[in-house]
Order: structure tokens, then C-alpha cells, then sequence
């Protein structure tokens, strides 16, 4: 089944919906009631959660599309590594907060010695 990078697709499809289902439901999230409280009360936070929710699903989809595109080129490199940096809140803004701003050049860190390490 997963020797077709076509079921990884799929497979990370459903895990991603489910994850997301299951926080939206457990959070109660509706959208009817965003929208009513964005624009009756002007309360944004079920507008922004749902709106985050989304483009996170959208780029973990394009992630695992770009992971398929790459092996299928025959140009998926060997070894692979994600760094993240954990935000202290989820917000709009045009500049990434103080606490991932300071987090930024760690990040850059252990990328490059991850590169040094795979390429001695």
C-alpha cells in the first residue's frame, strides 16, 4: 500500500482532515458562529482559528504534495529534517514575534550543523 507515493498522499490527506475534524470538534467550532460574532460582536477569535486551521491544512498538503513531486522527479534527498519554532501565540501580524524573532538564529543554527553532519 505505501510503496505508491500516490497512498502517502491519501493517507496524510486523511490523517490531516481527521486531526483537524477532531479539534474543531472538540472545540465546538462553528462556522455560522464565527462569522455571526466577527460580524455582530466584532470577536475575531473563531474567524482567526478557523482561518488558521485552514492554512495550516493547506500547507501540510502542499507539503506532502511537493514530498511526492520530489520523488517522482527522482530528486527526494535522503535525508530530511523539519525545524520548527514552538510561537507563544498565533496572530496575525506582519513580523514574527519577539519569542520566535529570538528563536530564529537557533533555528538557523541547528540547520547548518545538521548540514555540516550530513555532509562531512
Amino acid at each position: 500500500m505505501f510503496s505508491n507515493p500516490a497512498n502517502w498522499s491519501i493517507v496524510g490527506g486523511l490523517v490531516l482532515g481527521a486531526v483537524f475534524g477532531l479539534a474543531v470538534w472538540h472545540q465546538r467550532m462553528c462556522l455560522v458562529a464565527a462569522v455571526g460574532n466577527a460580524s455582530l460582536v466584532r470577536d475575531y477569535r473563531y474567524a482567526i482559528a478557523f482561518a488558521l486551521a485552514i492554512l495550516i491544512a493547506i500547507t501540510g498538503t502542499q507539503l506532502l504534495d511537493l514530498l511526492h513531486i520530489s520523488r517522482l522527479a527522482g530528486r527526494l534527498p535522503r535525508q530530511r529534517a523539519l525545524i520548527g519554532v514552538q510561537p507563544q501565540k498565533l496572530d496575525w501580524g506582519d513580523a514574527p514575534t519577539d519569542a520566535v524573532a529570538a528563536a530564529i538564529p537557533r533555528a538557523c543554527e541547528q540547520a547548518l550543523q545538521l548540514i555540516k553532519d550530513w555532509n562531512p
